[in-house]
C-alpha cells in the first residue's frame, strides 16, 4: 500500500472481518466497513480502493439514482 504521494488512503470493504486486519496491517491509512450503496465519505481522498464491490452491487437501483 505504501505509494509515493499518497497521503490520505481509504480502503473500504462490505465484510467487516477483514476490516480490523487492514487497520493492524496498515494503521496509517483508514479502512471503513460499509457497501457501496450506504456509502458517505464527506471528505476527500488521494486513493479510495473497493476492490470486488461490484460483485455485492445493486445495479438496477444504482442506476435508476444515478439517473434522477
Amino acid at each position: 500500500l505504501p505509494y509515493d504521494g499518497i497521503d490520505r488512503y481509504l480502503g473500504i470493504d462490505i465484510s467487516n472481518v477483514v476490516i480490523p486486519k487492514a487497520k493492524n496491517a496498515y494503521p496509517r491509512y483508514a479502512f471503513l466497513h460499509s457497501s457501496l450503496e450506504n456509502l458517505s465519505l464527506g471528505e476527500q481522498y488521494d486513493v479510495i480502493v473497493m476492490s470486488e464491490m461490484l460483485y455485492y452491487m445493486d445495479y438496477k437501483n444504482a442506476i435508476k439514482r444515478a439517473s434522477l
